[in-house]
């Protein structure tokens, strides 16, 4: 049995001597770390998308660019995409290690250099960057869990009625590490609805 302690003073945590107290574990194929830092997940992570570069690069000298493409949301952003939502809020130094690996991806389906610049493929291709990814994940936890929001608590018709209430926390990382990720995933849920309402009342 093991136990894993959250916050900056874990060592002053009491266990039982039949428990050990580690820094991180694993619990349904993510890495959580006492700091909810997310790095030893990251590291994991960027083993598994390594190996599948590989694979991917495989797919691509044998078929074309459908077949690829394909093989790519299989092999490639799968794995980007499971519990991104928990820990995407991962500082932009993990984030980045992700994408530079995305990139690499994205340079064998189109055949481009290591050195030229892929980001119009990603548009032409469809495909997302891991924090485009990360913000369509969370606003659909919020759209399928259904969230109260302020205008739910109270009758006042405010400019901020349309967002979602957090716990009282005095840090920015807070933000950054939440689930809602509030500074992007209340703008554009909220923004989506409102070009949803306007669309209706032009119809």
């Amino acid at each position: 049995t093991t136990q894993l302690g959250f916050g900056r003073r874990t060592g002053q945590i009491n266990c039982s001597p039949e428990v050990n107290l580690v820094e991180q574990t694993k619990f349904l194929g993510i890495t959580i770390d006492s700091s909810l830092s997310w790095t030893p997940h990251i590291d994991q992570l960027c083993n598994r998308l390594n190996s599948s570069l590989y694979a991917l690069k495989q797919v691509k000298e044998i078929g074309d660019l459908t077949t690829a493409r394909t093989a790519y949301f299989a092999l490639f952003e799968a794995h980007i995409r499971y519990g991104l939502a928990v820990w995407g809020g991962t500082s932009n130094a993990n984030m980045t290690r992700i994408l530079i690996l995305q990139k690499k991806a994205i340079r064998i389906l189109a055949n481009l250099h290591f050195q030229e610049s892929c980001r119009e493929v990603f548009a032409t291709l469809k495909i997302l960057t891991v924090t485009a990814l990360y913000i369509q994940e969370v606003i659909l936890y919020v759209d399928r869990e259904n969230l109260s929001r302020l205008e739910d608590l109270h009758y006042y018709n405010t400019r901020n009625s349309t967002m979602y209430p957090l716990p009282i926390h005095h840090l920015a990382q807070y933000e950054k590490k939440t689930i809602l990720h509030r500074k992007k995933a209340e703008q554009l849920s909220t923004d989506r609805n409102k070009n949803e309402e306007g669309e209706t009342a032009k119809d």
